[in-house]
């Protein structure tokens, strides 16, 4: 986002001729140079008559190159190169513009599985210099290899002094728990500075029931109350069947003129922001007046 500037002066006689060149490449002399959303000037000047009035005046000639707005692809090994009838010289600057790392994680960033499923997030980093990559969880760094983890770093292309450094940083989560859910950041430093992105990971655990109804004897005309519990991420749901009918939840239903009374309620708060919430579900089913 800065500004370079570096001048470049030559003498001769005749008044040298002063081009630029980028990696090797001409520049165009007295012209503005689009490169993306900026622009390189360069504006050429000279200083004395070259001896047309006063054989002993100077004959210099001045070129200056201005980078506006830098970014980092405008790296490189920049020569100045001074030529007239007598002969040339060349003389040649290095630029390096740093930049703060710019972080994208690859589709699909957030995601849901199933408990035991694998699951991996990448992270594309743009750099210059190359970036040090890190994933941590909940302030915590994670280890390239521990447990269920792994972290594996590659270099796309080249990542030379004047290139930009592309890196891709890939977080395996082997066989997820339930405990796996939430945010993962990819962070991105090097001496401009550091950037992050954040992932979610959800992993839905199977519903369970853990307490299920007895079987139940009791005299004709005494009340009846059955009990289920249940878990499961997301919240379970819990249906209750009569003769493999549904019937229905939070409603009296009319059974011969028997009332039944279905009452479900819930456990924990399920918090996706804590993966160690309980996350269960419980239904009462109540039998009054039982034949």
């Amino acid at each position: 986002g800065n500004n370079v500037r570096t001048t470049c002066t030559a003498t001769g006689k005749p008044r040298a001729v002063i081009n630029w060149l980028r990696n090797n490449a001409t520049m165009r002399s007295n012209s503005s140079i689009s490169n993306g959303s900026h622009r390189i000037l360069i504006i050429n000047s000279t200083i004395g008559d070259c001896g047309v009035s006063d054989p002993a005046s100077q004959c210099v000639s001045s070129s200056t190159l201005e980078i506006l707005n830098s970014v980092a692809s405008d790296s490189g090994v920049y020569t100045c190169v001074a030529t007239n009838e007598a002969g040339s010289d060349s003389r040649t600057v290095l630029v390096i513009i740093i930049a703060v790392p710019r972080v994208a994680l690859l589709q699909p960033a957030n995601q849901t599985v199933t408990s035991s499923d694998d699951v991996e997030f990448m992270c594309n980093v743009t750099a210059k210099p190359q970036a040090t990559i890190l994933w941590t969880r909940n302030g915590a760094v994670l280890s390239e290899v521990i447990g269920q983890f792994s972290i594996t770093h590659s270099v796309l292309g080249n990542c030379t002094i004047t290139d930009v450094c592309v890196s891709l940083s890939t977080l395996h989560i082997f066989n997820t728990i339930a405990l796996d859910s939430g945010p993962y950041n990819c962070k991105a430093t090097n001496e401009a500075g550091s950037s992050e992105r954040v992932a979610y990971l959800t992993v839905n655990v199977p519903s369970v029931i853990t307490q299920p109804p007895l079987n139940t004897t009791v005299n004709s005309g005494i009340p009846v109350v059955l009990s289920c519990t249940a878990t499961g991420e997301p919240r379970a749901v819990i249906s209750w069947l009569r003769n493999n009918i549904t019937l229905r939840s939070n409603n009296s239903i009319s059974n011969g003129g028997d009332p039944i009374i279905l009452t479900n309620s819930t456990m924990g708060n399920c918090s996706i922001s804590d993966p160690a919430s309980e996350c269960g579900s419980s239904s009462t089913l109540e039998i009054f007046n039982s034949v």
